[in-house]
């Protein structure tokens, strides 16, 4: 089916939760790196998560940080038998839990997912002010995070590069809360008032 572009629209899913988090909210972060995720290595890849933050852990520069992971589901044994084997000491998984007091907390997040159709924990960690890193490895992506800005994009599979850039903003205090600042500005596009007259426009043409 070929459809001619003035037929095609895009329009990105509004912010999860009502308000997005005033600046002040950046003055109590902690160090802190949240993963909220279902359990699922099929999409979500945790494994590779854990794998980054073995070289994360093995860094003096991110002493004093830990990672914790929110969510469920068929994987999460295995990810605990695999954190267990990659001798990690300083991430703990959480179960399911109301995610919006670790996102106002913690200072980084991560997102490993090899695919989504809207990385909805992106925008959540956007609105508070929680830096998102994830694998730049599917479109959406990009329509959320502008790589330095507001998050980091990081090539799939690359471990490496991830570790770094959770080192780097580990070590710089003051490109951590630029970083942030940028998180609350940019969340604004996504907000429920910006994105209900993007579908009345739709629905009446």
């Amino acid at each position: 089916l070929h459809l001619p572009a003035d037929k095609i629209c895009a329009i990105p899913n509004p912010l999860s939760f009502s308000e997005i988090a005033s600046p002040e909210i950046l003055d109590h972060k902690e160090k802190e790196v949240v993963i909220v995720s279902r359990m699922v290595d099929l999409c979500k890849r945790i494994s590779l998560a854990l794998k980054i933050w073995h070289l994360v852990e093995a860094d003096s520069a991110s002493d004093g940080w830990r990672l914790k992971i929110i969510g469920d589901g068929e994987n999460l044994q295995a990810y605990k038998k695999l954190a267990k084997t990659l001798n990690l000491r300083r991430m703990e998984f959480l179960g399911r839990q109301n995610s919006q007091p670790y996102y106002q907390k913690a200072s980084l997040a991560m997102m490993t997912s090899s695919f989504e159709g809207w990385g909805l924990t992106l925008t959540e960690s956007q609105q508070f002010g929680t830096i998102p890193l994830a694998f730049g490895s599917y479109a959406s992506a990009k329509d959320i995070i502008t790589d330095g800005e507001n998050g980091f994009l990081i090539p799939y599979g690359n471990l490496s590069l991830y570790a770094k850039r959770l080192l780097e903003l580990m070590q710089d205090s003051d490109k951590r809360i630029q970083m942030a600042k940028n998180c609350l500005e940019s969340a604004q596009r996504f907000e429920i008032q910006k994105i209900v007259p993007q579908w009345k426009k739709l629905l009446q043409d």
